[in-house]
């Protein structure tokens, strides 16, 4: 296989597959919160790594990583941007007075997907960073809305990437 553009081993190329594989392979890790919410990669990037850093350019420091500014929409050039991880964070649905996040509508079905895949609700909490009793978060996974449990569902840390 040959590699035009000379940065097969880039920090941007590491990005695009990855990014592609999370959107478009039912079986990697981290597929439920890209792919399976149906967020995909637009068509001029799906196979042209060339399209995607004519659009992207290169990372500006090793602290920057690609964000969705929707994070409902599609990897595209008008919802893509690199971003540092706080600037990511502001970026990440709502935060309360306190400072604490609420859980968001689509991570709340997220949630539910994860757990009608056998998932327990233990793990789901961990993963998604979700702090909340394991009753309320039940509740909420098996049918009651997220609004209607007793208050907000908070997550965990406002560092913790989802």
């Amino acid at each position: 296989m040959s590699f035009k553009h000379g940065l097969y081993k880039s920090p941007e190329y590491k990005v695009w597959t990855e990014m592609k594989r999370r959107c478009h392979k039912e079986t990697a890790s981290g597929y439920e919160r890209y792919g399976g919410r149906g967020i995909s990669v637009c068509d001029r990037w799906k196979d042209s790594f060339s399209a995607f850093y004519e659009d992207m350019g290169p990372r500006p420091s090793v602290n920057h990583s690609i964000d969705r500014m929707d994070n409902d929409g599609n990897y595209e050039p008008s919802n893509c941007r690199w971003a540092t991880n706080s600037e990511q964070m502001k970026n990440r649905g709502k935060i309360n007075q306190i400072g604490q996040r609420k859980m968001s509508s689509s991570l709340v079905v997220l949630a539910r997907k994860m757990y009608a895949k056998g998932k327990s609700s233990y793990s789901i909490m961990n993963e998604l960073n979700i702090d909340v009793s394991d009753n309320t978060f039940k509740q909420m996974l098996t049918g009651k809305t997220y609004q209607n449990v007793g208050g907000p569902i908070v997550l965990k840390s406002l560092s913790a990437p989802l």
